[in-house]
C-alpha cells in the first residue's frame, strides 16, 4: 500500500511540474542580436523546427528564426541573415511567413535556406 501512495505521488508531482508555463525564449537558442538600418533593436532566436542538423559540415541549411524587434517596427518581408553553425559561417535570405505585436514588440518569424560560406561578409 505504501509503495502504491509513494509512486502516485511521485506521478502526481511530475505531471504538476511538467504542466508549469515556460516563457517560449527560454525554449530556444539566441543566435544573436542587432540594429536596423533605423537603429531599432533586434534579437533573433532560433524556431522549433522538425529538421535534424548533424555536427557535419553541410553546404546549405533550412532554418527558421524569429527577430523580436524593441519597438513597433514593421519587418521586412527579406532579410539577409548570417550565423555560425558548429564553427562555420553561414548565410543567405530569409523570407518572413508570418508578424506578431503585443505593442512593445514585434516578433516576425522567417525561414530560408543559409548556405556555407569561407568567410564572415
Amino acid at each position: 500500500m505504501r509503495k502504491f501512495l509513494f509512486i502516485s505521488l511521485c506521478i502526481t508531482i511530475l505531471c504538476l511540474f511538467c504542466s508549469l508555463p515556460v516563457n517560449a525564449q527560454e525554449l530556444n537558442r539566441k543566435i544573436g542580436e542587432g540594429y536596423t538600418a533605423e537603429g531599432i533593436h533586434y534579437t533573433v532566436y532560433e524556431a522549433e523546427t522538425t529538421q535534424t542538423h548533424t555536427r557535419s559540415v553541410e553546404p546549405s541549411i533550412y532554418v527558421s528564426r524569429y527577430f523580436v524587434f524593441d519597438s513597433t517596427y514593421f519587418p521586412p518581408q527579406k532579410i539577409k541573415h548570417q550565423e555560425i553553425i558548429y564553427g562555420f559561417y553561414y548565410v543567405g535570405t530569409l523570407t518572413r511567413f508570418s508578424v506578431n505585436s503585443d505593442g512593445n514588440q514585434v516578433t516576425a518569424n522567417y525561414r530560408g535556406t543559409l548556405y556555407l560560406t569561407t568567410t564572415n561578409s
